[in-house]
């Protein structure tokens, strides 16, 4: 944005790295079974709940076992194939917007 100034906010960040013997496709699954494998829309959720309570009934009826629901997946793997690099990448977006209030009402 051309109008607005940048502030910079330091945070500490730590990067956690989980070694396994299972296959990718095993733990992708594993997880994708805590966390369910169709992305939540949570625009049409919010579009559809009239107060927090129902949309809080709506987000808890739709976590996994873990708690978390998936917002996104993002296949990494398939386009950095077009560079020559043969890595299997996915990143998924999990979270619970009635957990996350808390922490956006502290902050």
């Amino acid at each position: 944005m051309k109008s607005s100034n940048p502030r910079e906010i330091p945070f500490t960040g730590v990067r956690l790295r989980f070694e396994s013997n299972k296959s990718f496709q095993d733990v992708l699954s594993a997880l994708l079974a805590d966390v369910g494998d169709k992305p939540l829309l949570l625009n049409e959720v919010t579009a559809n709940s009239e107060s927090w309570d129902s949309f809080s009934k709506e987000i808890e009826s739709r976590v996994g076992p873990s708690d978390f629901v998936l917002f996104a997946t993002i296949d990494h793997g398939a386009w950095i194939k077009k560079v020559g690099i043969r890595r299997k990448v996915v990143r998924l977006i999990i979270g619970n917007p009635t957990i996350a209030i808390t922490m956006l009402r502290h902050d």
